[in-house]
């Protein structure tokens, strides 16, 4: 729901049968080689004509059978084209184990200070929760 980068930047780079691409028909507008192309993956990922009530946590969304719903070029975790992470299965399994070996072993709560809406920080490089996520972790 919060990627870390809130976009990606790549450079338009000529092709030998295309020197420049055209926008149309959602603009009169072609782009010269070197232009810098920002994709603003926040906003794609709460765009609702892609996925249905954005803002909801829904991890079912991604299930295998859903996967023919999912407009796959509107999911950018890993980036995506020929530049996206070399390291995406890494990640993905990284991230997997982490939360198994801290589940397992630990129950995380709640806590007074623990917000109810998530409000990002403005000013930050990165997107990150204004003034964290307060969380107990209790042994078992």
């Amino acid at each position: 729901m919060y990627p870390p980068l809130p976009f990606l930047d790549r450079i338009f780079t000529p092709t030998p049968d295309k020197s420049t691409y055209s926008m149309a028909p959602y603009a009169n507008y072609s782009m010269p080689p070197g232009m810098p192309i920002f994709i603003p993956i926040y906003s794609i990922q709460r765009d609702p004509n892609f996925y249905p009530d954005p803002n909801t946590f829904n991890p079912d969304r991604f299930a295998p059978e859903n996967k023919d719903n999912l407009n796959q070029s509107t999911y950018f975790a890993f980036g995506i084209g020929p530049h996206d992470c070399i390291g995406k299965r890494f990640g993905l399994m990284q991230a997997k184990i982490g939360l198994i070996s801290i589940l397992k072993r630990y129950t995380v709560e709640f806590t007074p200070d623990t917000p109810k809406t998530m409000k990002l920080e403005k000013k930050a490089l990165i997107l990150q929760a204004k003034g964290g996520i307060h969380l107990t972790v209790k042994c078992e």
